[in-house]
């Protein structure tokens, strides 16, 4: 089989040669299943600051399956060589990462709602607590400013990172 050159985080910098075989392919995919499926299961759990944990791995297997998919792709005759066994796993694997993945969209999806929701509820609350204006008045008297909409300048953001 071809050897090419990459350069990556997973070989600590250096150049290496990789050489494709499906069995890194298959433990690719498994890893990064798990690794989704870890990151479900945090999100089901509301410990959404342990998943910073989980990203570079992720990242780093994403870029793998990615390059693998990339040689596949460039040297088709990979494909139409592999045996029915090979081909069958592969398949069972994608399909168990496209459910981890859609799954992970849900629950990411449903944690930057329900984060939306609680920065709603702090702002009304820090609002109808702090509501009144400052400012002056009519007559030039520090106090409410009378037939202005208030605007909400709240230092409260979404955390981007969900």
């Amino acid at each position: 089989m071809d050897q090419i050159m990459i350069n990556s985080d997973l070989v600590a910098g250096r150049q290496t040669p990789w050489q494709f075989r499906f069995e890194d392919m298959f433990t690719a995919l498994e890893q990064l299943t798990a690794l989704l499926n870890e990151e479900n299961q945090m999100l089901a759990d509301f410990r959404i600051s342990s998943i910073a944990g989980l990203q570079e791995k992720k990242s780093q297997l994403s870029w793998l399956i990615e390059l693998q998919k990339e040689y596949l792709v460039k040297n088709p005759a990979m494909l139409t060589a592999m045996e029915d066994e090979a081909r069958s796993q592969i398949q069972q694997r994608g399909v168990m990462l496209e459910k981890a993945l859609e799954e992970n969209f849900q629950r990411l999806t449903s944690a930057r709602l329900i984060n939306q929701k609680i920065v709603a509820a702090v702002t009304a609350v820090v609002n109808d607590h702090y509501g009144t204006a400052g400012g002056y008045n009519e007559s030039g008297e520090r106090g409410l400013v009378i037939g202005r909409e208030r605007k909400s300048n709240n230092a409260l953001t979404l955390n981007q990172a969900v």
